[in-house]
C-alpha cells in the first residue's frame, strides 16, 4: 500500500502544474458535482414525492371532513323526530282510534317528515319502524319493525341509547344508498318505541369520490370490510361501467417503486378509501425536462473544462516565475519581485509579497511594543491586587490593637467589617454559595448589633441546608438592610431579626423576619404592586423598592421565573420577607 502511494506521489511530482490543475479540477469539481447532482436529484425526487403524498393526504382529509359534516347533518335529524311530541305519542299508541291516528299523522307528523325529506334533495326517504302492534300502519312511512332485516335489527340492538349506525345499501358491488338507523324512545326515555331510518342517496359518496379523483394522476377506490371494491351509484344500474372498473382493480405488486399508496378509513360507514398514484404519470413532464437539463449540464462542464485549461495555462507561467524568485529568498536575503504584472490574483499575490518585505521592520517593532504593553498590564493588575490586601491588613492591625487594649467591641466590629469588605471586594465571579452569603449577612448584622447595642439581636438558622446551594452574590444583604432601615430603626424598643433557611420539594425558602415598626397597609399594597410590575424610573426614589426589586430581578435571572419574593407586614408589629429559590439550578457539581 505504501509503495503504491509512493509511486503515485512520484508520478504526480513529475507532472506539470497545468496537468495537476486539470486533474484537481476533475477530481475536486467535476466528479463531486456529478455525484452531488445524482444525490440531490434523488433527494429532491423523494421530497417531491413526499410533498405530493402530503398534499393528497390533506385533500383526502378535507374531503372526509366535508363528508363528516354532511353525515352529522343527517344524524342531527334524529333530534327533530325524537323531540316531536306527536311522533312520540303516535308510536307510543296514545291515539285510541284510527281516525284520531290518521288526523294527527296528516296534521302534525307527515308535514314534519315531508319537510325534512324535501329540505335536502339527497334524502330519499324517512321511515319510522314501530314496535307496538296497536299503532296504526302507514305504508312507506310508519311500518312494523319486523320488516327490517334481522342483521340490521341485531346491529341496532347493540347500540347505546344515544348512538346511531350507518348501514350501506348494496346492489351487488354498487353502493346505492346510505341508511342511518337510531332507536326512538318515549318522552321519559325509558321505553323503546321504534326505529328511525333515514335513507340518503349515494350521491353524497359520489361527490366525495369525485373530489378525490380530481387529480387524474391518482386512482381512488372504495373498499368494504371484506376487502371488496365497491362503487357508489346514485341510481342503481345507471353506472354499470363504473361498477366493473371498481370490481376489476389490480394493484401493483411493488407500490413503493411504481406508485404512491394512501388509505383513509371511513369508520362510520364501514368503508376504506384506497388511493394510489403512478409515479411515471406524475413525473412524465419532469423526466423530459431532467433529460434536457442533464445534457445542458454536461455540455456546460465540457465548455468550462476547456476554458479552465486555457486559464490554468496562463496562470501557471506567471506562478512558476514567482515561485523561482521566492526560492532565492533566504533569512537574510529579502528582495522584492521585479515584475508585479497585472493586478489580478497573481498580481495581488506579488504586490502582497513586496508589501510584506517592506513591513517586516514594522511588524518587529509592533511585537516589541505589544510585549511592553503586556508587561505594563501585568504590573497594573498586580497593583490592583495590592490595594485590597493593604485594606485587609490595616483592618487586621486595628483588630489586634483593640484586642491588646481590651476593647472587644472595636475588635469585633473591625473583624466583621474586614469580613464584609473581603466578601465585597473579592475578585472572583458573581456566583457564590448560599452559606457564604449567610456568613456575610452575619458580619453585616454584627456591625449593626454593636452599633445599636442592646436594641438589636439576630439569629441565623438552617445554614446546613445552604451548604451546597449556588446563588448570586448580595441577594440577602439588601433585604436585611431594608429590615434595619425601614423596620428596626423606626422603634426604640428592643428588636430582633431572624434569618432562617428551609426547603420543600420545589424551592429553597429564606425567611427574613423582624419585629420592627412594620409597614402600613396602603404602602404594603403599593410595594407589592411595584414588585409584580415592570421596572420604572419612578422607583429610583424609593430605596426599599429598588433594593427589593433588584433582588427579585437577580433571582429571576439566575433561578428562573418561578422564583419569587413575598412580603407580609403589620404596622407596629413587624415585617416578614420570604425569598423562594427554584431548585432547578442550585446543586453544586
Amino acid at each position: 500500500m505504501r509503495r503504491s502511494l509512493a509511486a503515485i506521489k512520484s508520478k504526480l511530482t513529475g507532472i506539470g502544474i497545468v496537468r495537476k490543475m486539470m486533474i484537481s479540477y476533475i477530481c475536486i469539481i467535476c466528479l463531486p458535482v456529478i455525484a452531488f447532482g445524482f444525490y440531490y436529484y434523488h433527494q429532491i425526487s423523494g421530497m417531491l414525492i413526499e410533498k405530493i403524498a402530503i398534499n393528497h393526504r390533506q385533500t383526502m382529509q378535507q374531503a372526509y371532513n366535508n363528508l363528516n359534516v354532511s353525515l352529522t347533518h343527517y344524524e342531527s335529524l334524529y333530534k327533530f323526530v325524537q323531540t316531536n311530541p306527536f311522533i312520540v305519542d303516535y308510536l307510543d299508541g296514545e291515539y285510541n282510534t284510527d281516525a284520531e291516528s290518521v288526523f294527527n299523522y296528516l296534521s302534525y307528523i307527515y308535514p314534519q317528515v315531508e319537510y325534512l325529506v324535501t329540505g335536502d334533495s339527497r334524502i330519499s326517504n324517512i321511515i319510522l319502524y314501530k314496535f307496538k302492534s296497536n299503532v296504526l300502519h302507514i305504508p312507506n312511512q310508519i311500518v312494523d319493525a319486523s320488516d327490517l332485516e334481522p342483521d340490521i335489527r341485531e346491529a341496532i340492538s347493540k347500540l347505546k341509547p344515544d348512538q346511531g349506525i350507518w348501514i350501506n345499501q348494496m346492489d351487488g358491488m354498487d353502493l346505492t344508498a346510505l341508511c342511518y338507523y337510531q332507536v326512538l324512545y318515549d318522552r321519559n326515555y325509558t321505553d323503546q318505541l321504534g326505529i328511525m331510518e333515514i335513507t340518503v342517496s349515494a350521491k353524497v359518496l359520489q361527490n366525495f369520490m369525485n373530489t378525490l379523483r380530481a387529480d387524474s394522476s391518482w386512482e381512488v377506490y372504495l373498499q368494504n370490510q371484506q376487502g371488496e371494491f365497491v362503487q357508489p351509484v346514485a341510481n342503481s344500474g345507471a353506472n354499470a361501467a363504473g361498477t366493473k372498473v371498481a370490481a376489476g382493480v389490480t394493484l401493483p405488486r411493488h407500490p413503493g417503486r411504481s406508485a404512491i399508496f394512501d388509505r383513509l378509513d371511513l369508520e362510520s360507514l364501514g368503508l376504506e378509501v384506497v388511493a394510489f398514484g403512478k409515479k411515471n404519470e406524475m413525473f412524465r413532464d419532469i423526466k423530459t425536462k431532467e433529460a434536457y437539463l442533464a445534457a445542458m449540464i454536461i455540455l456546460l462542464l465540457l465548455g468550462l473544462s476547456f476554458a479552465y485549461f486555457m486559464l490554468a495555462s496562463s496562470i501557471a507561467k506567471r506562478t512558476s516565475q514567482l515561485a523561482r524568485h521566492m526560492r532565492t529568498v533566504g533569512n537574510n536575503n529579502l528582495k522584492m519581485y521585479p515584475k508585479p504584472g497585472d493586478m489580478d490574483e497573481i498580481g495581488f499575490l506579488t504586490a502582497s509579497y513586496n508589501a510584506m518585505v517592506k513591513r517586516i521592520e514594522e511588524l518587529i517593532e509592533n511585537v516589541h511594543r505589544a510585549e511592553a504593553l503586556r508587561k505594563e498590564a501585568a504590573f497594573r493588575a498586580l497593583q490592583a491586587q495590592v490595594r485590597p490586601h493593604f485594606l485587609y491588613n490595616t483592618l487586621e492591625t486595628i483588630r489586634m490593637m483593640a484586642v491588646a487594649k481590651n476593647v472587644p467591641e472595636v475588635a469585633e466590629i473591625a473583624y466583621s467589617f474586614g469580613q464584609l469588605m473581603r466578601y465585597s471586594l473579592s475578585p472572583t465571579s458573581s456566583e457564590t454559595k448560599l452559606s457564604q452569603e449567610l456568613e456575610m449577612v452575619g458580619s453585616y448584622l454584627d456591625i449593626h448589633r454593636i452599633r445599636m447595642k442592646d436594641r438589636l439581636q439576630y439569629k441565623i438558622e438552617g445554614t446546613w441546608i445552604a451548604e451546597n446551594v449556588k446563588c448570586p452574590r448580595f441577594i440577602l444583604q439588601p433585604v436585611v438592610e431594608n429590615c434595619i432601615v425601614h423596620g428596626v430603626s423606626k422603634v426604640r424598643r428592643p428588636t430582633w431579626i431572624n434569618v432562617a433557611v428551609s426547603e420543600d420539594e420545589e424551592f429553597y425558602i429564606i425567611t427574613i423576619e423582624d419585629n420592627g415598626g412594620g409597614i402600613e397597609e396602603s404602602m404594603l399594597n403599593e410595594l407589592r404592586i411595584r414588585l409584580r410590575g415592570p421596572f420604572e424610573d419612578s422607583m429610583l426614589g424609593e430605596r426599599g423598592s429598588i433594593g427589593l426589586r433588584n433582588v427579585l430581578e437577580r433571582i429571576h435571572s439566575y433561578y428562573g421565573g418561578r422564583s419569587r419574593l413575598e412580603i407580609d407586614s403589620t404596622k407596629g408589629t413587624g415585617t416578614m420577607i420570604r425569598v423562594f429559590l427554584n431548585k432547578q439550578k442550585d446543586e453544586v457539581d
